[in-house]
């Protein structure tokens, strides 16, 4: 049977956004909760740390962030003009009643990307499709 839903990852072709021969990135994404660094130390004050902090960081590059809240800087997704881009979003924010109040649903919309916006524009608003996601575990999670 022929394929009439979206187009899988690195896929190309008729039910693609992308065309035959373009050039690919993929980008393997985390959204992670960790200190992240606000201000560096001035004299005798120290610096200023949001120990619950979240951000979405590339995969390469998400131990040494988590290691270090200094290297907590916004994600940047770069490509070329005609080139296709696969976005794979996980998250680590787990539910709890003190950062989310059980609602731990993260996505991501991008700017200046062509894309099916019924299915990969990252809004939940209005006739589309709810396209949040929320972590892994919370779905095996004994209440």
């Amino acid at each position: 049977m022929e394929n009439t839903g979206g187009a899988k990852p690195g896929e190309q072709g008729r039910w693609s956004l992308c065309p035959a021969g373009a050039g690919r990135k993929q980008y393997n994404l985390h959204f992670i909760n960790t200190p992240i660094e606000l201000s560096g130390a001035v004299g005798k004050t120290p610096p200023v740390i949001d120990k619950y902090g979240l951000i979405y960081v590339i995969d390469e590059e998400m131990a040494e962030v988590k290691a270090d809240p200094k290297k907590a800087i916004p994600l940047v997704i770069r490509a070329n003009v005609y080139d296709c881009v696969d976005v794979l979003l996980s998250s680590e924010w787990d539910d709890d009643d003190f950062t989310n109040f059980q609602m731990s649903k993260v996505n991501i919309h991008p700017h200046f990307f062509q894309f099916d916006n019924q299915a990969s524009d990252g809004v939940i608003t209005g006739f589309s499709y709810d396209q949040s996601m929320r972590v892994l575990t919370s779905s095996s999670r004994k209440r």
